[in-house]
């Protein structure tokens, strides 16, 4: 009976193990268009990522989701306090905190790009300067591209790359080569969530111990 006990204890601790999975975090709305304030935090499945929206001056702006996806909101204006709504484009651009992905896993960021605009997507250890730098098309300070294992230049609706120890921020925007009017929106992410931290384990192991005593200190107990 005590081995049953503890095999029982034993095997629903494994199973209390949280196991990582690809999870998407979508960034569109089903309910008219939405502002959020810097950084944004999207949450699934208890892993949160975070989001900054900016202008190509590096100032921090919000973030403006639409049912197509989600930009920068620039503003307030007025005195009703109004946004405008900036796609990613030349002077707007998105940048993600990743870094409770996993390492070497794909990340995919779903576009909304239905002119096949080209943009460009870079990485970086920290949110910094403006991905562009002052030449056309040349990276800010911090920033380098593309991501590993990403393109350059891109055109599709869907971009994947692999999560490494330099890419913790992801930013997107439009190259400044590209004539204006072009714009893309970002739907979603699609990543795997980090494994859960040696402090989990260190926590269920002191767990199972402790029950592993309570057991045995009552099967003394009956026994007498």
């Amino acid at each position: 009976m005590k081995k049953r006990t503890a095999f029982t204890i034993f095997f629903g601790a494994l199973l209390a193990i949280p196991a990582s999975a690809t999870t998407t975090w979508n960034f569109e709305t089903n309910s008219g268009n939405q502002v959020q304030s810097d950084p944004g935090t999207f949450t699934v499945g208890g892993t949160s990522i975070q989001a900054w929206g900016f202008d190509n001056y590096g100032t921090a702006q919000g973030l403006y989701q639409t049912t197509n996806g989600m930009g920068v909101a620039i503003g307030p204006f007025g005195q009703n306090n109004s946004y405008l709504d900036c796609e990613i484009n030349q002077v707007c651009y998105v940048v993600f905190d990743i870094s409770n992905l996993a390492l070497g896993s794909n990340v995919t960021l779903t576009l909304y790009n239905p002119n096949h605009d080209t943009y460009e997507v870079y990485q970086s250890n920290g949110p910094g300067d403006p991905p562009s730098g002052p030449a056309p098309n040349q990276p800010g300070s911090n920033y380098t591209t593309p991501p590993t294992g990403g393109a350059n230049n891109p055109t599709g609706s869907s971009y994947t790359f692999t999560r490494s120890d330099s890419d913790t921020f992801v930013a997107i925007e439009l190259p400044t080569k590209d004539s204006y009017g072009s714009s893309v929106l970002v739907q979603s992410l699609t990543g795997t969530a980090a494994a859960p931290e040696p402090v989990y384990y260190s926590l269920l192991a002191f767990g199972l111990t402790v029950l592993g005593f309570a057991a045995r200190f009552r099967g003394r107990k009956v026994s007498n």
